[in-house]
């Protein structure tokens, strides 16, 4: 089973800025045993999901919160396999006034 690309790339970025963050997979694997959906820890949900909103990036289709934290799940296409950057740290940045 793994993650999409695009879903290491956004821990990736996540971790490059909160190198304790924890995220579990959420769902059961598709048909490819890929995990399409992702939780992440309270604390960094805190800051992770209005930078993810800001990003708009056509990689996630869906973004909630529920008894796991922010829970992020990507597209079933191809685009999920691209590893461009979502440029989290930027959004946050912007989002904080700096």
């Amino acid at each position: 089973m793994r993650l999409p690309y695009a879903a290491k790339q956004l821990l990736k970025e996540v971790r490059a800025i909160e190198p304790k963050a924890m995220s579990t997979p959420t769902d059961t694997p598709d048909g490819l045993g890929v995990w399409r959906s992702m939780a992440f820890d309270a604390a960094t949900s805190e800051w992770l999901t209005p930078a993810l909103f800001a990003c708009k990036d056509p990689r996630i289709v869906f973004i909630k919160h529920d008894d796991r934290g922010l829970v992020v799940t990507f597209s079933s296409g191809i685009d999920a396999d691209q590893i461009h950057p979502f440029q989290v740290a930027a959004a946050d940045r912007v989002l904080r006034g700096e």
